[in-house]
């Protein structure tokens, strides 16, 4: 009978990196865009992990969060709510432009949507923010004004 492994089973640490490191920047210098599918906002059953992505994302200086597949009913404004405060509880500034499907739906999740998170000192460049015009829930928007120009994020 075999009582132990000839070798043992490899631990990982949750924060340990696979792949490259990202560079330290100047977060107020450089515009650092992040796309991540959380699968889901996790505002009722794992709010805390929303968080920690949160501050993660801040501490590495990220001046846009894209967030595709937010499965998120936007119609309640308890979602709107909770978004806002775990913003609040990441970044001093921050602002965030979000999209759903046409369909209505009564429960607090509905599948797709967006969410584009704009952060700290870039909002102050806010020009505009919206969704997709044809209503599909596939992108929001926000746009920014540059050093003479404007710029748009869009999150896919």
């Amino acid at each position: 009978m075999l009582t132990r492994l000839s070798v043992p089973i490899p631990r990982y640490k949750l924060l340990d990196s696979w792949g490259h490191s990202l560079p330290e920047i100047d977060p107020t210098q450089t515009f650092r865009v992040f796309l991540q599918n959380p699968n889901g906002l996790p505002f009722d059953y794992r709010p805390q992990s929303l968080l920690l992505d949160f501050r993660q994302s801040r501490d590495y200086g990220v001046a846009v969060l894209c967030l595709p597949e937010t499965y998120v009913n936007w119609n309640i404004p308890e979602q709107h709510k909770a978004l806002q405060t775990a913003l609040h509880a990441t970044w001093q500034n921050s602002t965030y432009s979000m999209s759903k499907p046409p369909e209505e739906f009564i429960s607090q999740y509905q599948p797709g949507g967006t969410a584009t998170v704009l952060c700290e000192n870039w909002v102050s460049r806010l020009i505009e923010k919206g969704e997709d015009s044809v209503g599909l829930g596939r992108w929001s928007f926000i746009t920014l004004r540059g050093k003479g120009i404007s710029h748009h994020s869009n999150c896919i």
